[in-house]
């Protein structure tokens, strides 16, 4: 049970992480977005997601320490959903840093980083195959949300996938 939920973290996190590719263009072509954004503007909401994601985990996991698991990881998911969710409303690329890039990326560090640790305090037989296991939801996740990603942005835009996915990240990690 525990290497499940962290495949499924692992798949969630990494997997939207590694997908924005798919909305990048999406943001691109956007004319209701008030700052004609650059292709690095744009690109680096993604970036700086991600390396929030990696730099915080350094105080993650004192926080799992102190609090434990799934007290981190309910705050990490409250926190992605929310960015998420509150970046489909952006209008310029200004507001995707704050929500997307800084709120959902903080978040993101505390679904991810409690993942790794769990599992690999939790195994002391075979720890090795149950933390390979787990992070094995960070290639399925990509594999997987970034054909979910486009189908989401092709049907409902790029605000309407952003929501859809704010809701299954809560759901999924609570």
């Amino acid at each position: 049970v525990v290497c499940l939920g962290s495949f499924v973290i692992h798949m969630d996190v990494l997997g939207l992480q590694y997908s924005f590719g798919v909305l990048f263009k999406a943001l691109l072509d956007d004319p209701s977005m008030s700052e004609r954004s650059s292709h690095a503007g744009s690109a680096s909401v993604g970036v700086i997601s991600t390396a929030l994601m990696l730099g915080f985990s350094v105080f993650t996991g004192p926080l799992v320490t102190r609090h434990g698991g799934r007290t981190v990881s309910a705050c990490g998911a409250v926190m992605v959903a929310a960015g998420l969710y509150l970046a489909s409303f952006a209008q310029s690329v200004t507001m995707l840093y704050m929500t997307y890039s800084l709120i959902a990326g903080l978040g993101f560090s505390l679904l991810w980083a409690p993942c790794v640790m769990v599992v690999s305090l939790w195994f002391e037989r075979r720890r090795t195959l149950a933390v390979g296991l787990a992070v094995a939801g960070s290639g399925i996740g990509t594999l997987v949300l970034a054909q979910v990603c486009e189908s989401l942005v092709a049907s409902y835009g790029w605000r309407g996938a952003l929501q859809v996915l704010s809701v299954a990240t809560g759901v999924l990690n609570m």
